[in-house]
């Protein structure tokens, strides 16, 4: 909130770039909210891009060759740190594993096919390249 001299509260804009996910390409979330000059580049930009696909990859990990053995070595891991068994460990980290994926792909989903964020999630980097 803004307090001017007449005590009169403006609202300043709380809409985050990032947040017009449905939206085709990062550079129109920038237009929609009026930034002319300001292009979504450099380090947050890359975030933006790392964290989705980081998203993505986990959302897949279930079904990754790759995934297995990097899943089963830290289920070993969390069962000697925790001093549960490796069973139960198992079990809860598919039921994470299958709950992330569920709820990342209706995510991506609900954002619709022209989603940049959809677009980044199903082509990679080379796409926002």
């Amino acid at each position: 909130m803004i307090r001017t001299g007449s005590w009169k509260l403006i609202e300043p804009s709380k809409l985050d770039p990032y947040e017009c996910l449905t939206l085709n390409k990062p550079d129109d979330v920038i237009d929609f909210i009026e930034f002319k000059n300001k292009k979504p580049k450099g380090a947050l930009y890359e975030y933006a891009i790392a964290g989705t696909l980081h998203l993505d990859h986990v959302a897949d990990l279930r079904h990754s060759p790759q995934g297995n053995a990097k899943l089963d070595r830290t289920v070993f891991q969390l069962s000697r740190a925790l001093g549960e068994p490796q069973v139960k460990i198992q079990e809860q980290l598919d039921r994470l594993l299958e709950r992330h994926e569920g709820e990342w792909k209706s995510f991506i989903h609900s954002l619709g096919p022209n989603s940049f964020v959809a677009n980044w999630a199903l082509r990679g980097k080379k796409h926002v390249a």
